[in-house]
């Protein structure tokens, strides 16, 4: 498991490497990650609207180095004193913030100045995520802005309908579940063309499929009426 503070820090099991989809647009950074496993050490910033698979890599990174690693999920942790939190980040090798920019306008600014610096100097990892470039940042502090700045970025763009269709067929075999070619086309004329609607989907058919003992097909999504019935609607 990660290294934690005591802290809500939920790590989400099924955020792995093993099922991160790695989309065309991401070729290069995925090579880049490639030699973030060798060992080599670039530290790097993701940024992309939600539910483009930033979380999702911080957290798989942050599982694969174990107790080497922080995952900080921002958002989620902005009203907790950073020095309490940052504590002692010199003593694992890779450091992933989330959500960087929920630190705006607050004392999370200067503490992860700081902890840049600190970590740049003693050459550990460490990957930042945010909605945005570092430069459209404008309000933030500006010399943490600069710093993010000067890491490698690398834009996460929005799931189109073909890499969501390739996504829930490669989520579904990741989870061992058959899915032929009517239960997929049916799904994806019925089912919102979302990668959180789809990943919810699938969780329930898992389930279902599970609980019935049985193979996930047509005439049971339609039982279990977990999308329209009519493609139109």
């Amino acid at each position: 498991m990660v290294a934690q503070l005591p802290l809500s820090i939920r790590m989400d099991d099924d955020l792995t490497l093993d099922n991160f989809m790695a989309r065309a647009p991401l070729s290069v950074l995925m090579e880049e990650i490639a030699g973030l496993l060798r060992g080599e050490k670039n530290s790097l910033y993701f940024w992309g609207p939600p539910s483009t698979g930033k979380s999702h890599l911080l957290q798989a990174l942050s599982q694969h180095f174990g107790s080497d690693a922080l995952y900080l999920p921002l958002r989620d942790i902005v009203d907790i004193p950073p020095d309490a939190v940052l504590e002692n980040h010199e003593s694992v090798g890779f450091v992933a913030i989330d959500d960087v920019d929920s630190a705006i306008g607050t004392p999370w600014e200067e503490a992860l100045f700081h902890c840049f610096n600190q970590r740049r100097d003693l050459e550990l990892l460490q990957i930042y995520a945010a909605a945005g470039a570092p430069a459209t940042l404008t309000s933030m502090l500006p010399d943490l802005r600069s710093r993010l700045g000067s890491l490698t970025i690398y834009q996460f763009p929005r799931f189109d309908d073909a890499e969501i269709e390739a996504l829930l067929a490669f989520r579904a075999a990741r989870r061992g579940i058959a899915l032929g070619p009517d239960v997929l086309n049916y799904l994806l004329a019925r089912a919102p063309r979302s990668v959180p609607a789809i990943m919810a989907l699938l969780e329930e058919l898992d389930r279902e499929g599970l609980a019935r003992g049985r193979g996930i097909t047509v005439p049971l999504i339609a039982s279990l009426k977990l999308v329209s019935m009519d493609p139109s609607e």
